[in-house]
């Protein structure tokens, strides 16, 4: 399992009781399959994701897998809260659960 898969909230601490956004969820899962460095296409395939992003690779990667899919409006939704159900579908399509 690669190291480093969160880094503290404001570079000391941790926050375990803090809720946790989308992105923050693909960059997570993207890290603990153990792609360091992914290397996205040119253009988003997310309406709401900007190429400038600095989860860009990680969002645009864990949607090649299949782990991460837009809304019906075609939107990722990067900086929503997360839910548990979104954390627990994206977690079983990854780790094939």
């Amino acid at each position: 399992m690669p190291r480093c898969l969160v880094s503290p909230a404001d570079g000391e601490r941790f926050f375990p009781e803090s809720l946790v956004t989308r992105e923050e969820v693909a960059v997570i899962i993207v890290k603990a399959l153990g792609i360091r460095d992914p290397h996205p296409p040119r253009a988003s395939r997310f309406r709401d994701v900007d190429s400038a992003r600095p989860a860009h690779a990680y969002i645009e990667e864990a949607a090649r897998l299949g782990i991460a899919t837009a809304d019906v409006s075609g939107r990722f939704r990067p900086e929503d809260n997360a839910t548990r159900g979104e954390i627990a579908a994206m977690l079983v399509r990854a780790f094939n659960l």
